[in-house]
């Protein structure tokens, strides 16, 4: 089993072997005419089997609604066991306890699975090596007892660390935009409907770590990106130099997110993230530039693309799509 920490530990086939697995559960509970038996020859459970005898525990130092709660819904779905925490101060991190100590014994519980959600980048990176190492020395403090032990290493699912990364919400939309693909250029190939799109990234290219995950799997599918943003929300420049170096055809609109929206099939907005912008930021003309309006939508007629938005909107600061 593979740790979900970052998209750019997947090549392009296992994404696609992803997507083609979510796309199987997501037509074996919504799709009446899909034949069920299929689903269950080929994976050798039912979908609301497919977790049974699994321990899950969901990690949250970074308020979430729909990451939390999507993964907790998911797993209990099929089959698994759910528990965990939104609040480091409710548990012993509040009295002083370090993460390694929380991870650990949540690992020696048997849990086989630890969503994760942070502020510090690579924080999930780290946990995984930590617990790799944890596990050594137990099973062999275990052996050296003559004392039997059965559990495994626990996966790191990354619920978003930071700014960095977020695998999970990018596997959804790479299944999203696929879906739309398929439709719009007319296509059943699931190996190719990513392909060759036109993707517009908007809004908060610096902090937002949705638009960093989809980034990073740019040149996998050959995409040109379109990019608008307020003064100072730009793409850090090292992820510019990814792409460079990945061959991926950036197009800089700087605050002309028109331009860039009638470019593309896609637009992806996302929402200026106040919590990590310095004191003193200029927040309505932020507003002002980075809003989507019905307005913009009549103006840009046929050339209008599909918009996406990760969630949640701001609406009480930035109402980013109007």
């Amino acid at each position: 089993m593979k740790d979900v920490i970052s998209m750019r530990d997947f090549s392009k086939q296992e994404i696609l072997f992803i997507l083609d697995t979510a796309d199987e559960v997501k037509r074996a509970i919504h799709d009446k005419e899909y034949d069920t038996t299929q689903f269950q020859k080929k994976h050798h459970t039912t979908v609301k089997q497919l977790l049974t005898d699994t321990d899950i525990a969901t990690l949250f130092l970074e308020k979430s609604t729909r990451t939390n709660y999507t993964f907790r819904t998911a797993a209990t779905k099929a089959g698994a066991k759910v528990d965990g925490f939104t609040n480091p101060e409710d548990t012993s991190l509040g009295k002083g306890e370090t993460w390694t100590d929380t991870i650990e014994m949540f690992a020696g519980m048997g849990y086989n699975g630890l969503v994760m959600r942070t502020t510090t980048e690579g924080i999930p990176r780290w946990s995984s090596q930590a617990l790799e190492k944890n596990h050594q020395h137990v099973k062999q403090q275990h052996q050296l007892l003559s004392q039997p032990y059965t559990y495994h290493r626990p996966i790191i699912l990354n619920g978003g660390d930071g700014t960095n990364q977020h695998p999970t919400q990018c596997f959804l939309d790479l299944m999203t935009i696929r879906e739309i693909s398929k439709v719009t250029n007319q296509t059943q190939n699931n190996n190719t409907a990513l392909d060759n799109l036109n993707i517009a990234l908007l809004n908060d290219l610096r902090y937002g770590r949705t638009n960093a995950s989809l980034m990073s799997v740019a040149h996998h599918f050959n995409w040109n990106l379109h990019l608008a943003y307020p003064p100072r929300f730009g793409p850090q420049p090292h992820r510019l130099e990814d792409l460079m170096n990945n061959n991926v055809q950036v197009i800089d609109h700087g605050t002309d997110f028109i331009k860039a929206m009638t470019s593309s099939l896609i637009a992806y907005q996302s929402r200026p993230q106040k919590e990590r912008v310095s004191e003193g930021e200029d927040l309505i003309t932020i507003a002002n530039i980075g809003r989507i309006t019905l307005q913009m939508y009549q103006q840009m007629g046929e050339l209008a693309p599909y918009l996406l938005h990760p969630l949640p909107i701001d609406s009480k600061t930035f109402e980013e799509i109007s």
